[in-house]
């Protein structure tokens, strides 16, 4: 639609002999055609990219492995105990899904049904009253100078 809208106007003003009707006729398609765009970048945005190894910069998780981080005991305060597992003796993470990781920052979401919610988080569902959407529900920021070790875990 972009480019026919482009093309149709490109053909056109060339027919117009006053300035100010050329200037009317971009004033026109130039938004329309640029509303079409935002369109064409949603629908991608929305059906295409969950689709998308993660691997490969997309949005698609499910074929992740499961880590599990070891953090140092110093700064371990600075830990939230959401992501802490349960065994008091080590340090050690829930089973996690890594989402970025910058030179700083390690981003971790952790789900609570294993595969079965990294699967639900492609699906285009709308956010509900409760907040039982299809997102991931906490997504964690870690300061990598904590994580001592990172481990891959089968799910």
């Amino acid at each position: 639609m972009v480019g026919i809208n482009l093309f149709l106007a490109s053909s056109l003003i060339n027919d117009f002999a006053n300035n100010d009707l050329k200037k009317e006729l971009l004033a026109m398609n130039l938004p329309l055609a640029f509303g079409f765009l935002y369109l064409a970048t949603l629908a991608f945005a929305g059906h295409i990219y969950p689709y998308i190894p993660a691997e490969r910069g997309g949005g698609d998780y499910t074929a992740e492995k499961a880590w599990v981080l070891t953090f140092d005991a110093l700064l371990s305060n600075s830990i939230p105990t959401n992501v802490l597992s349960s065994s008091k003796t080590n340090l050690q993470s829930k089973k996690a899904v890594i989402l970025d990781e910058t030179a700083n920052t390690i981003y971790i979401a952790i789900p609570t049904d294993g595969t079965n919610e990294i699967a639900k988080w492609r699906e285009n569902i709308p956010i509900t009253a409760d907040h039982s959407n299809s997102r991931p529900q906490r997504i964690f920021a870690i300061k990598r100078e904590a994580v001592v070790e990172e481990q891959s875990e089968p799910w």
